[in-house]
């Protein structure tokens, strides 16, 4: 997280993809890897990027992650035939 934003992505056809749509508003919270959270909760709202904007961030999140994020994830919506949505996330 840099500035208060972060970045992630998703598919199009995920649950989080549609509430998203319906509500950009969100709560976050740190979380171990399994998703025990270990922090309060923050408010923040998230925004979908465009093509151009996802750009960065898709050669961002490879490099943290290169297995997972740089090689499974991409060829996995491939695959499935999914679209890869990138969002950044802003805290209030």
């Amino acid at each position: 997280m840099k500035d208060g934003r972060a970045y992630f992505r998703t598919y199009d056809k995920a649950w989080k993809a549609k509430r998203l749509r319906n509500n950009p508003n969100v709560e976050v919270a740190h979380s171990k890897y399994l998703g025990k959270t270990t922090s309060d909760a923050v408010k923040g709202h998230v925004r979908l990027l465009s093509d151009a904007e996802a750009k960065p961030v898709r050669r961002l999140l490879a490099r943290k992650h290169p297995i997972q994020q740089g090689i499974a994830v991409p060829v996995l919506h491939k695959l499935k035939r999914y679209k890869t949505l990138h969002y950044e996330l802003v805290l209030d």
